[in-house]
C-alpha cells in the first residue's frame, strides 16, 4: 500500500513537470536550468475557497517564479504552494 500525501488548510501539493536537459543539442547541467513554473496538482487542502482551484487535482497549473517550497516524501519531490500563488489552471 502506498501512502498518498494529503494537503491541509490552504496548501496545494504540486508535481513539477520534467524539463528537457537539452536545448538545441547542448546538454544543460541541472544547476543551470531554470525550474518550470508549471506543474500538476496532486493534492488540494480542505480550506481552499476558490471552486476552480478546489477542483484542480490532476490539472496543470501555472504559478509565480520562486514561490512555495520543496519537500520530499517517499522519494518524490513536491512543491508546496498556497492557493493565492496559483496564476492559472491550464
Amino acid at each position: 500500500m502506498t501512502n498518498q500525501i494529503k494537503a491541509v488548510n490552504n496548501f496545494l501539493f504540486i508535481l513539477r513537470e520534467k524539463e528537457d536537459s537539452e536545448k538545441m543539442g547542448l546538454i544543460i547541467p541541472g544547476s543551470s536550468r531554470e525550474k518550470p513554473h508549471e506543474g500538476i496538482v496532486v493534492s488540494v487542502g480542505d480550506l481552499i475557497q476558490d471552486k476552480n482551484i478546489k477542483q484542480s487535482r490532476g490539472k496543470k497549473v501555472l504559478f509565480f517564479k520562486g514561490t512555495g517550497f520543496s519537500i520530499e516524501f517517499q522519494g518524490t519531490e513536491y512543491l508546496v504552494l498556497t492557493s493565492d500563488q496559483i496564476i492559472a489552471i491550464v
